[in-house]
C-alpha cells in the first residue's frame, strides 16, 4: 500500500499531539476494513439469483458499510475514495429501499465502483488529508481573569475597592493611566474602572482612556456632566458611564453585565456516532476551539449519557446500527428536560426530504458530510449560543438571571440522581434575607430589588462554577453544592454571610446593610427532592429562630434530626 498519510499542519498543542497520528492510523484501518467488507458482501449479492430475507439483511449491511466508508473518507480528506464511494452508497440505498436484487445494468455499475475502490486504495493512489485546525474566526476569545479589575485614578473612591473585594473581585489600584497600561502588559483583567477626576481632566486622560478601553471593557466614572462628557466616553470606547457618588451596587451590576460573557464557560457537545473515526475527528475539531466533547458510539446509552454529561448540543449521525438518528432523537424528545436540547444531524445523505423530516420532527439543523472544520465549529457555536440565550429566558428569573423555582428543583433532582449513581457527596442550602419586608416598607420595592440583585451577584461571584444557584422565591435563594461535605458547605456559606452583611447598599455615606440567614442540608440515600428541601428549610427556620444572621445545618444521627448552629 502506498502513502496514505498527508497531514495538514497546525500550531495548536492538541493538534500537534499524538491524536493526529492516532486518528490517521484509525482512518487507514477503517477504510481498509470497509473496502474489504463491501467486496465480500457484494460477492454474495452479485452471485444471488433470488430474493430472500437473508439477502435483505446482506444488502442492509452492504449499505451500512458504504455509508460508513463515504462518511469517513470524506471527513478525513480521502477524496479519491469518497468520490467513488458516494455514488456507490446512493445505488445501494436504492436497492435497500426497493428490497430487490439489482438489475444487470446496476450490477455492472456497482461492480465497477467496487473495483475502482480497491484499485484506488491498494495501488496507493489515495491519501488522507486530515482537517486543519478551524480558522481563528471560530475560536473563543483569549481568556481573562474574570476576578481581576483595575481601579484607575488618583481620586478613585477607596469604598469602591472595598465593595468590589466583598464581591470576590481582585482589585488592582492604579493611580494613573500610565500605570494601568503597564499593568495591562502583565495581566489580562476582566474590566477596568477609570475615575476621571473632578472635571477638567478629560483632555489629559483621553489618550490613555482610549488605549485602556481598546484593550479591556472599561467603565468611566466622572462627576455629573452633560451629554458631551458621555459622548467623549463613548468615542474613547467605554462600555459604561457612572456618575459620582457611585452606588456600589450599580458598579457591581455593571461589571457583572460586562464580564458575564467572559467567564469562558465551555460549550459542551455530545457526539453520537457509531463510526469512531468520524467521532474522533469531530471531537478533535471542536476541542480545538475550546469546547468540551464527549463521544457516544453505542447510541442506546444516550439517556444515561445526557444525564451524566449535560451537553449544550448533540451532534448525531443519521444512520446507526439498531436505529436511525431521527428515531433516537424522538426518544430523547420524549423526556421533557431535553425538549429544548439542540440536536444537529450529520450525514452524507443528500435527500432534501430526509433533511426536512429531521428538522420537522426533532432537529435544529441537518448538515451534510463532509463538512469543513471551520464550518462545523461555526454551526455548533451559533446553535449553542442561541440555545443558551433562549434557556436563560425560559429557565431564569428575570430580576437576577438565576435559575427560577422550577428549574432549580429540576437541577436538584438531577444532582440527587448523579450523587446516587456515582456515590458522591451533595449539599443543599436555602438562604433568606433577614427583615426584608422592612426594606421594602421603608425604602420601597426598588431598593428591595437592588438588595436581591446584590445577593444574586455575590452568590454568582463567590461560589464555584459547578455550584447551582437559583432564586427560590421572593427574597429566598437556593444553592446546590455538588461534591461538598456539610462542614465545607457551612464554612463557605458562613463566609458569604459575613461578606454580604458588610455590604453598603447605596453609597457608603447614606446606604444601609442587610443580613441573611441560611439553612444547609446534606443528602443521604433516604432523601428525595422534597425531603432534601424540607431538611434545608428546617435548618433555615432554626437559624431564623435562633436570632437570624447565621447558618444552621440539618444532620441525621441515629435517625434523629438534630440542628448544629455555629
Amino acid at each position: 500500500m502506498g502513502n496514505h498519510s498527508a497531514v495538514a499542519g497546525s500550531d495548536d498543542a492538541a493538534w500537534r499531539s499524538g491524536e493526529y497520528d492516532d486518528l490517521r492510523t484509525a482512518a487507514q484501518d477503517m477504510i481498509a476494513e470497509m473496502v474489504e467488507t463491501i467486496t465480500s458482501l457484494w460477492d454474495v449479492v452479485d452471485n444471488a439469483d433470488s430474493w430472500s430475507p437473508d439477502m435483505g439483511a446482506c444488502i442492509d449491511s452492504l449499505f451500512s458499510a458504504a455509508h460508513c466508508l463515504t462518511g469517513t473518507s470524506g471527513t478525513v480528506g480521502c477524496t479519491q475514495i469518497h468520490q467513488t464511494s458516494a455514488p456507490l452508497e446512493s445505488a445501494l440505498r436504492q436497492l435497500r429501499n426497493e428490497r430487490s436484487l439489482p438489475s444487470p445494468e446496476a450490477r455492472a455499475q456497482i461492480s465497477l465502483w467496487i473495483s475502482e475502490l480497491r484499485d484506488i486504495w491498494y495501488k496507493g493512489d489515495a491519501s488522507i488529508m486530515l482537517p486543519a485546525k478551524p480558522g481563528k474566526g471560530a475560536e473563543a476569545p483569549p481568556s481573562s481573569d474574570r476576578r481581576v479589575v483595575l481601579l484607575i485614578g488618583k481620586d478613585a473612591d477607596p469604598a469602591l475597592n472595598r465593595q468590589l473585594t466583598l464581591f470576590g473581585y481582585d482589585v488592582r489600584a492604579c493611580p494613573s493611566g500610565a500605570e494601568a497600561l503597564a499593568k495591562l502588559a502583565e495581566i489580562k483583567p476582566c474590566a477596568a474602572v477609570m475615575d476621571m477626576g473632578q472635571g477638567g481632566t478629560w483632555d489629559y486622560a483621553l489618550a490613555e482612556l482610549k488605549q485602556i478601553a481598546g484593550t479591556v471593557p472599561t467603565i468611566a466614572v466622572a462627576a455629573p456632566g452633560g451629554i458631551g462628557d458621555r459622548l467623549t466616553a463613548v468615542r474613547a470606547g467605554c462600555q459604561a458611564y457612572l456618575t459620582k457618588p457611585v452606588d456600589g451596587d450599580d458598579l457591581v451590576q455593571c461589571l457583572d453585565g460586562l464580564t458575564r460573557g467572559d467567564q469562558n464557560i465551555p460549550y459542551r457537545v455530545l457526539i453520537v456516532d457509531d463510526d469512531p473515526v468520524l467521532a474522533r475527528s469531530f471531537s478533535l475539531t471542536l476541542r480545538g476551539v475550546g469546547m468540551e466533547v464527549d463521544v457516544l458510539c453505542q447510541p442506546f446509552g444516550i439517556l444515561d449519557k445526557l444525564a451524566e454529561f449535560r451537553p449544550d448540543l448533540v451532534l448525531m449521525d443519521v444512520y446507526m446500527p439498531g436505529c436511525t438518528g431521527i428515531e433516537l432523537a424522538q426518544v430523547v424528545r420524549q423526556h421533557k428536560e431535553h425538549l429544548g436540547l439542540p440536536i444537529v444531524f450529520l450525514s452524507v445523505e443528500k435527500d432534501l426530504d430526509m433533511g426536512l423530516t429531521a428538522k420537522t420532527l426533532v432537529g435544529d439543523e441537518f448538515l451534510n458530510k463532509p463538512i469543513a472544520p471551520s464550518h462545523l465549529a461555526a454551526h455548533v457555536t451559533s446553535r449553542i449560543r442561541r440555545a443558551r440565550q433562549l434557556r436563560a429566558v425560559m429557565d431564569c428569573d428575570s430580576l437576577t438571571g438565576l435559575l427560577n423555582h422550577v428549574r432549580i428543583k429540576d437541577r436538584l433532582s438531577a444532582e440527587i440522581a448523579r450523587a446516587r449513581r456515582q456515590n458522591t457527596l451533595l449539599s443543599f442550602a436555602l438562604i433568606d434575607l433577614d427583615h426584608f419586608k422592612q426594606v421594602n416598607d421603608r425604602l420601597g420595592h426598588l431598593a428591595g430589588d437592588r438588595v436581591i440583585k446584590a445577593l444574586s451577584t455575590m452568590l454568582t461571584r463567590r461560589l464555584r462554577a459547578s455550584d447551582v444557584i437559583g432564586r427560590y422565591g421572593g427574597e429566598e435563594f437556593a444553592v446546590i453544592l455538588p461534591d461538598t461535605p456539610p462542614d465545607r458547605a457551612m464554612e463557605v456559606l458562613d463566609r458569604l454571610r459575613e461578606s454580604f452583611g458588610s455590604l453598603h447598599h447605596g453609597s457608603e455615606e447614606s446606604g444601609f446593610k442587610v443580613t441573611l440567614s441560611c439553612g444547609v442540608a446534606h443528602w443521604n440515600s433516604g432523601l428525595d427532592v422534597e425531603g432534601f428541601i424540607h431538611a434545608a428549610d428546617t435548618a433555615l427556620y432554626a437559624a431564623k429562630r435562633s436570632g437570624r444572621n447565621r447558618v444552621a445545618a440539618f444532620s441525621y444521627h441515629a435517625s434523629k434530626a438534630e440542628l448544629a448552629v455555629p
